[in-house]
């Protein structure tokens, strides 16, 4: 057992050096042994190592629910004192309360945008922007009649922003909506109520890193990432290597994969299982919405 509890508290650990460890403990209390502090050291590495991937994950989404769930997680399951996995989880929530969390708008200002009838142009392109960000279509949020319609339920569409994925944005809408906000510049004269929503689209710009440019070297892209804070996954190329056509961005991955299944099994705080990805064989590391 003491090499089990060695591999699941080094660096690299992984979902199976866990479960070999929980599968260790199963079968030393099934021999009706005294429970020793050996027994008690490794039932605490295992809860610490379930609780570490939890966070892990939740910061690597970036949502708001996700990390509220699991830092609730980490503070019921006995986790060790404030460790750097859970300080740093609880900076990511502060970060993105203060970023994604839309303060100044409130139901009554949804309403008073959704009286207008014919509304200025520049009310119309701001609310167009803010649910481009939000993954409509922009040929569709042309007609307004369409941003009248998603914005019927104002709880749900704050509470929409609140978990806004900046992930989910492509390097597109980033150009597009980062166009459309450089030229409302007067918005708050038409509409106070679209100048919250035009404020809070902006913060969100300035969090986010946009994929890669056509021919922004590497050195540059880590550059950019380093300065925003953004974690950073090498690129299979060179370091001076220019990117010669669009890429997609890779997201960072974390180096402890896992499932759907065992994620949501561990905030629930059940037993996890083993499941394999079809496809390639695999653990995923992410969470569906």
């Amino acid at each position: 057992m003491k090499e089990l509890v060695k591999k699941a508290t080094r660096p690299g650990k992984n979902m199976n050096d866990l479960e070999a460890l929980e599968k260790s403990i199963i079968e030393f209390n099934a021999l009706n042994l005294k429970e020793d502090a050996d027994l008690l050291h490794a039932k605490n590495v295992l809860n610490n190592g379930r609780v570490e991937i939890v966070l892990k994950d939740a910061i690597l989404r970036g949502r708001t629910d996700v990390l509220e769930k699991a830092i609730k997680m980490a503070s019921e399951s006995g986790f060790a004192d404030d460790p750097p996995i859970l300080s740093k989880a609880k900076q990511e929530l502060d970060k993105l309360n203060n970023t994604h969390n839309p303060l100044e708008i409130t139901p009554k200002t949804i309403t008073e945008l959704r009286g207008y009838t014919d509304p200025p142009k520049v009310i119309h392109d701001v609310m167009m922007a803010t649910f481009m960000l939000l993954g409509e279509n922009q040929h569709d949020l042309e007609v307004w009649q369409t941003i009248q319609y998603l914005i019927r339920q104002p709880e749900k569409l704050i509470r929409q922003m609140k978990n806004f994925d900046e992930k989910k944005v492509s390097r597109k809408t980033y150009i597009d909506v980062m166009e459309i906000f450089q030229r409302v510049d007067e918005v708050e004269k038409a509409s106070l109520a679209a100048a919250a929503f035009r404020n809070w689209g902006e913060k969100v710009l300035a969090s986010i890193m946009p994929t890669p440019l056509k021919g922004q070297k590497y050195s540059s892209i880590k550059k950019d990432c380093l300065e925003r804070g953004v974690l950073f996954e090498d690129p299979e190329f060179p370091a001076n290597t220019e990117l010669d056509s669009d890429v997609e961005w890779k997201r960072p991955r974390l180096n402890i994969r896992t499932s759907n299944n065992r994620i949501r099994k561990l905030l629930r705080g059940e037993k996890y299982q083993r499941h394999k990805d079809q496809a390639d064989g695999t653990m995923r590391m992410h969470l569906p919405p």
